[in-house]
């Protein structure tokens, strides 16, 4: 059972971001060793030195870290593992609790490690990210690989037009929240297991 997620921490450590408190500001596109390609699965088949990750890679492989390797093995075709719009999988079903739109928009319970789902407004493109925090303004943040690399993003629920992350090019869907009895294994967890853990939260 896990009591304590570190879904989040696991997604910094891995990617590069080293804190979960450094403010959105100074975060820019993480480790340089890696780079976001659509479909990317940690390889370099560029050549260029940057192993590629996409949204659904880095959250596979910090479900992976948190110590949920069991379902993190069970992502294996993407976001669509998990959702195809508003339709969740069995997998998606077993392990999380779904959270709704309005849960993410307008009730400011997120909590860390929720995965935030959206699919485009144009095409069949999806997105998950691991939520981060709210902003001063109540703003969800969340953080994940983007087309800007890796790294914090904003979804605007002030502002009363359209923005990038909230019905302009993509619209929230609901998030997923990891359920308590999901299986666990405390010894595969770096966060748990690592001795600057106090550091890296």
């Amino acid at each position: 059972m896990s009591n304590t997620s570190h879904i989040l921490e696991a997604a910094m450590l891995k990617f590069g971001v080293q804190s979960s408190k450094t403010l959105p500001s100074d975060i820019t596109a993480a480790n340089a060793r890696y780079e976001y390609k659509y479909g990317g699965k940690g390889a370099d088949t560029n050549g260029n030195g940057k192993l590629e990750t996409d949204c659904s890679f880095l959250v596979k492989t910090s479900l992976e870290l948190a110590g949920h390797k069991e379902i993190a093995d069970k992502i294996k075709a993407g976001t669509t593992s998990l959702f195809t719009g508003k339709q969740l999988t069995d997998v998606a079903t077993t392990y999380f609790t779904k959270l709704t739109q309005d849960d993410v928009l307008k009730s400011r319970d997120l909590q860390k490690d929720d995965l935030i789902m959206w699919k485009s407004t144009t095409s069949d493109l999806q997105h998950i990210a691991v939520f981060y925090g709210y902003d001063g303004k109540g703003n969800p943040m969340f953080y994940g690989a983007q087309n800007s690399g890796m790294n914090v993003q904003t979804i605007d629920v002030v502002s009363k037009l359209p923005t990038t992350w909230n019905g302009k090019d993509f619209e929230v869907l609901g998030a997923l929240r990891i359920k308590s009895d999901a299986p666990y294994n405390a010894a595969t967890d770096v966060i748990a297991q690592s001795s600057n853990k106090a550091s890296l939260m």
